[in-house]
């Protein structure tokens, strides 16, 4: 920003002001635990595009950011995932048939390591379609239940801190985390989803609710690019008129 408006601090100083941690009320100056992450709190990070549905379960928001996206007034029919509003539609794409298995772990809160060399970039809106997954509001329960912590990036310098977490969905570039089988219940690497906890072995198998959940999302996808290309082609014939 500095770069294109020099002199101009008002969108720093507004950054600030909304970013910026409360200290306790100790005197000693140091913070001595940290917010609680929340839907709200993960959003206000997040670009406009990337904001979690509050209101939707996660297969409807599935369905909802995988189909027709319009920016600046231009509907776009394939984005890239790394654009904020492309990246769930990537997800599914990459995954397949396995984001089904996904979905079961983050309902129930496991905590998920994301291995991917370098660059993570890409990884980490991974990261955050773990979350919008994750995402469903439950009248009664809702409350009790945990919210699955991003980390867009880990390294072994956060190793004492994810011992601490309960639920989270991680990335890293260092292999060594898959021998730290004690950080996490979940493993991911490229399309390989495993986990070394015998009672989780069974979700690893896509079982024929999981195959008819994905038949259809992928047609709900499909009939949704069919009328996006609809409309493309009737306004492409009307501007020849």
């Amino acid at each position: 920003h500095q770069l294109q408006c020099p002199g101009q601090y008002s969108p720093l100083e507004a950054f600030y002001e909304d970013k910026k941690a409360v200290l306790p009320p100790t005197g000693t100056g140091l913070v001595t635990s940290c917010p609680t992450w929340t839907a709200a709190s993960i959003n206000r990070c997040m670009h406009p595009e990337m904001k979690v549905c509050q209101h939707h379960n996660s297969l409807a928001s599935l369905k909802m950011l995988s189909s027709r996206v319009s920016l600046n007034g231009v509907t776009r029919s394939s984005l890239q995932i790394t654009h904020p509003a492309g990246c769930m539609s990537q997800f599914i794409q990459f995954f397949g048939e396995q984001i089904m298995v996904l979905w079961k772990f983050v309902l129930l809160r496991k905590r998920i390591v994301i291995f991917s060399p370098p660059p993570i970039g890409v990884v980490c809106y991974r990261v955050y379609c773990c979350c919008c997954l994750a995402n469903v509001s439950i009248p009664g329960i809702g409350v009790s239940v945990p919210e699955l912590r991003p980390f867009f990036y880990v390294n072994i310098a956060d190793i004492s801190a994810l011992e601490t977490e309960l639920c989270y969905v991680a990335c890293t570039t260092e292999k060594i985390f898959e021998d730290k089988k004690e950080l996490y219940d979940v493993y991911i690497d490229n399309q390989n989803v495993k986990s070394h906890r015998s009672h989780l072995q069974p979700l690893l198998r896509l079982n024929a609710a999981d195959k008819e959940k994905y038949r259809k999302l992928s047609e709900q996808r499909y009939i949704n690019t069919f009328i996006r290309a609809s409309h493309s082609c009737v306004n492409c014939s009307s501007t020849h008129f």
